[in-house]
């Protein structure tokens, strides 16, 4: 999943933009968990509500790398993309940590349903954010 996703980011943020290309990222990781909130028995669709989850996460992790170093004036530029790339890192070890403890711990569907909230607010703040391709980068 993350193969096809990796080479789909790189047309769509040339052809739409970062801040769609993002937005278009978070939105399918949120279809993905809203999916696994309604099939709760474990099968194909839950599979394939997962797959299209972790598409998308994938490919807002892509174009967030690219959209930070852009968003950012050259002062502040690597700290941002380094601060970004860090939490990216931290939350990509830990989140198999949470899922089997709050999935024995709480019921399932509200871990999907909160990674869902999660997905859609970052969608949200994404297209509240201005779009940077074709815009001359900020230097201070």
């Amino acid at each position: 999943v993350e193969f096809p996703a990796a080479f789909l980011g790189m047309p769509l943020n040339g052809v739409f933009g970062r801040r769609i290309a993002t937005a278009v990222g978070f939105g399918f990781a949120f279809m993905g968990m809203l999916g696994l909130c309604f099939f709760r028995t474990v099968g194909i669709y839950q599979i394939v509500m997962g797959n299209i989850a972790k598409f998308g996460s994938t490919l807002t992790f892509n174009a967030i790398f690219l959209y930070c170093a852009e968003l950012f004036p050259t002062s502040l530029r690597s700290v941002t993309s380094g601060s970004s790339n860090s939490a990216a890192r931290v939350g990509a070890l830990l989140s198999p940590l949470f899922a089997v403890f709050l999935t024995e711990a709480v019921n399932g569907v509200f871990v999907a349903a909160f990674c869902a909230i999660v997905a859609f607010v970052g969608m949200l703040a994404t297209l509240a954010s201005p779009e940077t391709q074709n815009i001359q980068l900020v230097d201070h």
